[in-house]
């Protein structure tokens, strides 16, 4: 698996790897919007250069999830 991004910030650590036509999603700790906004981005991007793609998200070593992050949970349904 390749490795597209490792961000840690404010207590939250976010992953992404990709494999062919696998995005895979990381995030552990606490997940805050800037983290969710740059899953969102790396995942358009993604499915913009793909077709048939499978976005996958391991949420088991997430401690904490801040509220705020249902609004832009929503934006998953209109990714390309």
């Amino acid at each position: 698996m390749n490795e597209l991004l490792n961000i840690k910030k404010s207590g939250g650590n976010l992953k992404i790897f990709e494999q062919g036509n696998l995005l895979l999603i990381s995030p552990s700790g606490l997940i805050n919007p800037s983290l969710i906004k740059k899953d969102l981005e790396v995942a358009r991007d993604f499915g913009r250069n793909k077709s048939n793609w499978i976005y996958l998200v391991n949420t088991s070593k997430v401690l904490f999830v801040n509220p705020l992050n249902l609004l832009y949970l929503s934006q998953i349904k209109s990714l390309p």
